[in-house]
């Protein structure tokens, strides 16, 4: 079972692609794939922020750390 609701990630979905349908598997695997994102994001976020000697993350780790991920994936 997905932790994240699929009720916002369809209306971004459907925002973002100016309005058309959504099917059910394609909303699955991109609820599957959002939270994926955001366990990487969240490791890599983590690992900015210890090396800084911080138990807390901050806005720069989470921009860190979306470059970091960011330049193992192809551009869309």
């Amino acid at each position: 079972m997905s932790e994240i609701s699929s009720a916002p990630v369809k209306r971004l979905l459907v925002e973002s692609s100016g309005g058309m349908r959504v099917g059910a598997s394609a909303l699955d695997l991109a609820v599957a794939e959002a939270e994926a994102f955001l366990r990487r994001l969240g490791q890599a976020a983590g690992q900015c922020a210890t090396a800084d000697q911080r138990k807390t993350i901050q806005d720069s780790d989470i921009t860190s750390a979306i470059k970091t991920i960011g330049q193992g994936q192809a551009a869309l």
